[in-house]
């Protein structure tokens, strides 16, 4: 039988040191126990209308599972082209994934994927 608090802890510490290796150029809004976010803090014009940051990644303890946002996939629906098969099946939406296992395979695409919206992100010079 699985130990689900033990299994959410290390999947949240996991998914949180991959997000804070992109500290620097973004930011954390909210750092706590069970939730994790990264931010641009480069204010731009999406659309007409002047925003101060743009949402990045989240982790985030949800119970039963770690979610993790990943707010790239938005403005690039190209980006959701690779996300292989384990990831795709942790899907909710367009952009949240209920993760409750976490493996080296998963791990790789979590991290592909942060790669990517990174170089989005300074492609369109938002960081």
């Amino acid at each position: 039988m699985r130990n689900v608090e033990i299994d959410e802890k290390i999947i949240f510490k996991t998914i949180r040191k991959m997000l804070a290796a992109y500290k620097g150029r973004l930011i954390s809004r909210r750092n706590v126990n069970d939730y994790y976010d990264l931010w641009s803090r480069k204010e731009i014009m999406i659309e007409g209308k002047r925003r101060k940051e743009v949402f990045f990644a989240a982790v985030r303890r949800q119970g039963s599972y770690v979610g993790f946002y990943f707010m790239p996939v938005y403005l690039e629906s190209k980006l959701q082209e690779m996300f292989g098969e384990p990831l795709r099946k942790l899907l909710k939406g367009k952009s949240h994934f209920h993760i409750r296992e976490m493996n080296e395979e998963l791990k790789s695409e979590i991290a592909r994927c942060l790669e990517a919206g990174y170089r989005l992100y300074e492609v369109r010079r938002w960081i």
